[in-house]
């Protein structure tokens, strides 16, 4: 079942009762909602607070204090426009311009809670999208460093079951950086549309941070997980194909090298 949503369209009274009446008559008919899901906005022929208007009469206090009152009894949430709080000007110059907020813009206080929820959740995507950065980067290091004691001092148990937890550990922040960055784009892509080039490369991002070698297997079957095992065998295995005369295939590679640009000539 799809959410309920009601909006109401209020043009003011001029009198200070009638007004007072009306606050009264849309408080009990919010009161009488199954939810708080709903938007009220028009003509109040009223304002918040004495900054809503510049020149002209002076509104009276009353007139503001009742409507502030009932925003507060009602848990209305103010949304404030981006292009400027005036949306009346009678475009005079001089002492005899005035500006006033009119056609004001309510939310129930449902939105008001989402609003809530929404700020809590920037702070705990950027705290936690943080970490996972910044954590990723740690055991970068640790990686690395663990790789270049490996090859100074060999291989032992403890640095095989150490290089495994961080492996572990670093697929496990790259998967959740790949959803970070899949959820960006997503997010981009509804604002911006295909145009967006924060998108493109947020995407591709995340499909290069899940591309990662975990192991290898050997011609005799035996699959290498450590570092300098993985690397050898690779090596290995490259050596064999382009180094041997007796490959079945080697004109065929001989002609993939050909088109490759030589950067680095021969010793005569």
């Amino acid at each position: 079942m799809g959410m309920s949503f009601r909006i109401m369209n209020v043009y003011g009274p001029i009198g200070m009762e009638e007004k007072s009446n009306l606050w009264q008559q849309l408080g009990d008919m919010m009161a009488n909602m199954d939810n708080n899901n709903f938007a009220i906005g028009g003509d109040f022929n009223a304002i918040l607070n004495l900054g809503e208007k510049r020149g002209g009469i002076i509104k009276s206090m009353r007139i503001i204090v009742d409507f502030g009152e009932f925003m507060d009894n009602n848990q209305l949430l103010d949304v404030v426009p981006n292009n400027g709080l005036y949306t009346w000007n009678n475009r005079r110059v001089g002492f005899t311009n005035i500006m006033e907020r009119l056609d004001p813009f309510f939310l129930g206080s449902f939105w008001m809670r989402l609003n809530f929820i929404k700020n809590k959740l920037k702070v705990w995507n950027k705290e936690v999208f943080k970490n996972i950065f910044e954590e990723k980067t740690l055991v970068e290091s640790e990686l690395s460093n663990l790789n270049e004691k490996i090859i100074k001092n060999g291989m032992f148990q403890e640095d095989y079951i150490l290089e495994k937890e961080l492996k572990s550990k670093h697929a496990e922040l790259l998967a959740r950086e790949e959803v970070y960055w899949r959820d960006k784009a997503w997010e981009s892509w509804l604002l911006e549309g295909d145009q967006n080039s924060k998108k493109l490369h947020a995407s591709m991002k995340a499909r290069r941070s899940s591309i990662r070698i975990d192991g290898i297997k050997s011609r005799n079957s035996t699959v290498h997980e450590d570092t300098i095992n993985t690397r050898e065998e690779a090596v290995n295995h490259f050596q064999s194909i382009l180094c041997s005369n007796d490959t079945p295939d080697r004109h065929m590679w001989e002609e993939v090298l050909e088109t490759i640009p030589r950067l680095v000539k021969e010793k005569r």
